[in-house]
């Protein structure tokens, strides 16, 4: 017969492998607050990207593919608007990308944020799931 002691032992063993730790490697963050009333947004720009490297800023589409077309059509619009909002295609190149930003960077923009957005009806992405 098998001693309790040697049960409880290896119940305590397998309770201290399968117990979830706190991670302390993270960072302590005190996130900022800000009252529900907030001064008018600033105009934002958009600018698509789509997955054969075309653009579009604000809905506009762009002839050129390179940075300087994108930093001119960037210069043609109203200086007061200084937030660029990045909507590339789920399959838009990384240069695509990088490209816009480099322009943005040229153009005097430097508060910009992403947006992602997958094609509707690619056969690429068809029947894959999470």
């Amino acid at each position: 017969m098998i001693p309790f002691i040697d049960v409880l032992l290896v119940i305590v063993i397998f309770l201290l492998v399968t117990t979830t730790w706190s991670h302390f490697s993270q960072l302590n963050l005190t996130m900022p607050t800000a009252s529900a009333e907030s001064g008018p947004n600033p105009p934002t720009w958009e600018i698509s990207v789509s997955a054969q490297g075309d653009y579009a800023l604000n809905g506009v589409r762009l002839q050129g593919r390179s940075v300087s077309d994108i930093r001119a059509a960037m210069q043609a619009l109203p200086p007061a608007q200084s937030h660029l909002l990045i909507r590339a295609d789920a399959l838009a190149s990384h240069q695509a990308v990088v490209n816009v930003m480099e322009a943005a960077k040229q153009s005097g923009l430097s508060k910009i944020a992403f947006a992602a957005q997958a094609p509707l009806a690619s056969p690429e992405l068809r029947g894959k799931g999470p």
